[in-house]
């Protein structure tokens, strides 16, 4: 689905009536905030690019007659501030596909989280075994050019 589909989608086609008598009310509570007629907030929502908005469609959409899609909502909010949909079921639906996610970016970023400490475990590991192939190497070419040392013949004591 394509940007341009998903804004045509009508957010209160399948609505109970109460959810968009709620709608209609908070836009309208938001416009008389706002200090905007029908009217003037119609114009505004032509000036976004909504070209078929008339005073009709604000007092239809007011009384909860007639759907709005996403896009319809977005230039509502930038107009008359967010809360469009406050109280109704789609904004809960919003919430929770928000938590949803949020919650599975946080699960990527502790995969990858946990990719890089394994990683770095590791690496570190293999370094930890060059180390000690290092020192085996080095108490065996020291104890090799100086037998007097006495050393632990190329056995290195690893300190605790």
């Amino acid at each position: 689905m394509s940007d341009d589909e998903l804004f045509e989608l009508p957010v209160s086609q399948h609505w109970e009536e109460a959810d968009k008598v709620r709608l209609g009310r908070n836009v309208r509570d938001l416009r008389v905030a706002s200090g905007l007629s029908q009217t003037a907030l119609a114009d505004a929502m032509r000036v976004a690019g909504l070209e078929h908005w008339r005073q009709t469609t604000v007092s239809r959409i007011e009384r909860g007659t007639q759907a709005i899609n996403m896009g319809e909502l977005k230039a509502l909010e930038a107009i008359v501030g967010e809360g469009v949909l406050r109280g109704t079921e789609l904004e809960e639906g919003m919430r929770k596909a928000g938590r949803r996610i949020h919650d599975a970016y946080v699960r990527v970023k502790l995969g990858l989280a946990d990719k890089a400490l394994t990683d770095t475990i590791e690496q570190a590991e293999t370094a930890r075994f060059q180390v000690r192939q290092l020192r085996y190497l080095f108490d065996a070419e020291f104890a090799a050019k100086h037998p007097e040392a006495g050393g632990n013949d190329g056995q290195h004591q690893e300190a605790t």
